[in-house]
């Protein structure tokens, strides 16, 4: 039996040529994660529902065969949630917190509330991939309005144009797994946008 919610990792491993391709079925026979062949394949996948699960495990050109094995691990419940809803809530100037990859389509979700009219830097870095910290910056009407692509070390600053509860989702390249550590800091602006906030100049000084 499985837990709900739980991530798992399925792992095959042959000596034989192009084994071990893997798809994972939910209980509607959808497929819900799969890798290709190789002399070691894993993919992850979260268990969202109940009922019976399958793993099918193929040679990817016909005329193959040979012996494989296989081991499916349960990870353990996501870290942090994938949506703005399950989310974790990040405090500016906080302490740095811990996030994991956990299989390769996971998506870890922060959120914080913003002031109006406030700039926001939220930084990612990772010591173990340079293919993880893809960043999605979002609003509360859940409109994208800054992004990064992966990296060891990446950064979404942006402006709040209202205030409200945004979000920025952490993901990796849809390949790599591993560990990160994000921060949310305000950025002070140098120089207003408006005749009332601007900063003032004297003529004849550079």
């Amino acid at each position: 039996a499985h837990t709900i919610n739980s991530n798992y990792s399925v792992r095959c491993t042959t000596s034989a040529s192009y084994l071990c391709s893997i798809i994972v079925r939910d209980a509607s026979g959808a497929a819900v994660s799969s890798t290709s062949y190789g002399g070691t394949t894993s993919t992850s996948f979260v268990a969202t529902a109940a009922g019976v699960y399958t793993f099918e495990t193929s040679a990817s050109y016909t005329g193959y065969t040979g012996t494989y094995s296989m081991v499916v691990t349960n990870l353990g419940p996501d870290d942090h949630g994938g949506t703005a809803a399950t989310g974790t809530s990040v405090t500016a100037a906080a302490a740095a917190r811990a996030g994991e990859i956990q299989f390769t389509t996971d998506v870890d979700t922060f959120v914080f509330t913003a002031a109006a009219n406030t700039v926001y830097r939220f930084s990612c870095t990772s010591a173990v991939s340079y293919d993880l910290c893809r960043l999605s910056a979002k609003n509360s009407s859940g409109v994208v309005v800054s992004s990064a692509y992966e990296n060891s070390s990446t950064s979404v600053t942006f402006r709040a144009a209202t205030a409200g509860t945004y979000s920025v989702e952490v993901s990796g390249d849809g390949y790599s797994v591993g560990s990160y550590s994000v921060t949310l800091v305000v950025v002070p602006d140098d120089h207003g946008d408006t005749p009332g906030t601007a900063t003032g100049v004297t003529l004849g000084l550079s």
